[in-house]
């Protein structure tokens, strides 16, 4: 990089490892002309330029990092394998960008994700581990319209859907916009001890934004290009440990340069936070009737099958496994002999008496009391709708719940008094689902403890007051593997 492709026009703070002082217009690479600020490789050249500078932006350095911190977590999004990190409110609305070169997270469309309360619609989680006292630093551009409450927002703390802190960075003040907020279990209320009167993001613009948070004190403070006065603070100890996430309301923007530094970190929890990104573009149902499908069920016996957990009744009757609830008794399963590790798996379903069901796949018994847990697609006859939703049985609860307006197709897929098909595909860590052809769920599991590459089908019948239900044309289809992601 040569001298004369830097230009200089006044200084924003700390980019990178937050120990050098950047510009707003330090021109390495541009996108239709607009610098973009860059530390991503700190060469020579750079070192040595900055020091002959010699400006007073020093002091608007970071304050450093304090002693016992370590620097626990980095992104820069330059791998396709980045979104593994991350789970998501809509993971349609995100995706992987090239923006001046470089790799981003963009938020980049609508959300159909509904909050139970009134709070951010788009958020993308760091699934890798939770935090308690931290300081993140992260680059931020925010590519919607110019308006009052135009924001970008910093979440911390996240410790379900409905328990978290969130930073909303906005244009302009006021009780809902750019302050400080907690949603715990009600609409997100304002804890801000004090902040500034907005942030103005300009046009193409990115800027570094810095988080400090001592959970045991209770402080929080929010930096923004000037490093050396907060934009908002607040005092609240109500969450400790959870996760950090990105996102907006519902606005679009992009995410880079992610570096989280901490004195501890808390790696042992399984996310039970939203659904992973899917691997790929949307597939068509896949066609049940070509070659290669195998019948799991003779239609006369249940040879091959049998039943583990519970004391529900499992019998043949006119070429249909049927399952009965008994009142009173633990849910039951009808499972394979065999196990089964990448396949295409469809089966017909029709109730005779409404009550919970579902179809275990690539699901195990526990050592000791042999309990099932595993994938189930779930079967629901319920207003909730959630057929062919994707559920973790006895272990993570719901990985992919078919809420919100972008699942509407999905949830009224299911014919109370009709057969239903159902098909599953399970290649290796992406699980995708369709009801009567219509496309229900793609998780990508990266959970590195739970992902589970083989197990055997089950077929449920769920604890209850009543319940019956029949299946039919039960077959599978080997599937060679694909490229598993770390």
């Amino acid at each position: 990089m040569g001298l004369d492709s830097v230009s200089l026009s006044g200084t924003t703070g700390v980019r990178g490892d937050g120990t050098l002082p950047v510009y707003d217009s330090l021109e390495l690479t541009t996108i239709e002309g607009t610098p973009r600020m860059l530390l991503r490789q700190r060469v020579t050249t750079f070192l040595c330029f900055a020091l002959l500078i010699g400006t007073a932006t020093a002091a608007s350095a970071a304050t450093g990092v304090p002693e016992g911190y370590q620097l626990v977590y980095e992104q820069d999004f330059e791998e396709a394998s980045a979104t593994n990190d991350f789970r998501f409110t809509d993971p349609r609305a995100w995706r992987l960008a090239q923006h001046d070169g470089s790799g981003v997270l963009e938020l980049y469309g609508l959300s159909g994700y509904e909050p139970l309360h009134q709070s951010p619609r788009n958020i993308a989680a760091i699934n890798t581990a939770r935090f308690g006292d931290f300081i993140l630093e992260v680059d931020l551009l925010q590519t919607g319209r110019d308006y009052g409450h135009r924001d970008m927002c910093l979440f911390f703390g996240l410790v379900d859907p409905s328990h978290y802190y969130y930073s909303h960075i906005a244009t302009k003040t006021d009780a809902h916009a750019h302050n400080l907020f907690i949603v715990n279990n009600k609409p997100r209320t304002k804890i801000s001890t004090s902040t500034t009167s907005g942030a103005d993001w300009g046009q193409k613009q990115w800027h570094s934004v810095r988080v400090e948070r001592d959970a045991r004190v209770g402080t929080i403070a929010v930096y923004y290009d000037d490093m050396t006065k907060p934009i908002m603070t607040a005092d609240d100890k109500t969450f400790g440990n959870g996760q950090i996430g990105f996102g907006s309301f519902d606005d679009t923007g992009m995410i880079d340069n992610i570096k989280i530094w901490s004195n501890k970190t808390n790696r042992d929890f399984s996310p039970k936070l939203y659904a992973a990104k899917p691997i790929g573009q949307v597939e068509p149902v896949p066609n049940v009737d070509a070659e290669g499908f195998v019948s799991l069920f003779d239609g006369q016996t249940l040879d091959g099958w049998k039943v583990v957990n519970g004391k529900m009744k499992y019998r043949v009757e006119e070429g249909c496994v049927v399952g009965t609830c008994v009142p009173g008794e633990s849910n039951g399963f009808l499972r394979t002999e065999k196990t089964f590790d990448n396949f295409v798996f469809t089966v017909e379903a029709k109730y005779d008496l409404f009550g919970n069901s579902g179809i275990q796949f690539r699901s195990n018994q526990q050592e000791g009391d042999g309990r099932v847990f595993g994938y189930q697609c779930e079967i629901d006859p319920s207003d909730r709708s959630y057929s062919a939703g994707i559920y973790d049985e006895s272990r993570r609860g719901w990985l992919f719940p078919l809420f919100g307006p972008a699942n509407k197709e999905a949830r009224g897929a299911f014919k109370k008094d009709e057969w239903n098909t159902f098909v599953i595909k399970a290649q290796d860590r992406r699980l995708q689902t369709w009801l009567n052809g219509v496309p229900c769920s793609d998780y990508t599991d990266t959970d590195p403890d739970d992902f589970t590459p083989s197990g055997f089908i089950a077929l449920q019948v769920h604890s209850g007051r009543e319940g019956q239900i029949r299946w039919r044309n039960i077959q599978i289809k080997p599937l060679p593997a694909g490229e598993l992601l770390p």
